[in-house]
């Protein structure tokens, strides 16, 4: 299964998910999803946020927490983000809707993160 196929398995599956990137901790889009109809450049999005992944991780090793499995983000009126670690390198990230399922988007984002994971 190609990673497209995996993004939009996840963005289609959760009622107010707007669009999903993998990621490389350099910046870099591997490959994305945006739900049709949908404006939103997830590409600045997750570069954006791929700083604060490296900040949480960093501060986690820190404070001997152990590897971050994920990261939730609901800092804003408009929706939230959910990032998951793939390997040291790759990351996942799905933007949501206020009002979307977050739970069973975290749910798929961590399937994903696993299928994902397979095709390295």
């Amino acid at each position: 299964m190609s990673f497209f196929e995996i993004l939009k398995d996840t963005v289609d599956g959760v009622d107010g998910a707007v669009a999903a990137v993998l990621m490389g901790t350099d910046g870099i889009a591997v490959d994305h999803y945006v739900r049709p109809g949908s404006d939103c450049d997830i590409e600045a999005v997750a570069v954006e946020f791929g700083r604060v992944v490296e900040e949480v991780k960093k501060a986690a090793d820190l404070l001997d927490f152990g590897k971050v499995r994920e990261i939730f983000f609901v800092g804003s009126e408009d929706g939230g983000i959910v990032i998951r670690p793939v390997s040291a390198d790759y990351y996942l990230v799905v933007l949501l809707k206020r009002g979307a399922n977050t739970a069973k988007a975290r749910y798929l984002l961590r399937k994903a993160a696993l299928r994902t994971g397979k095709e390295f």
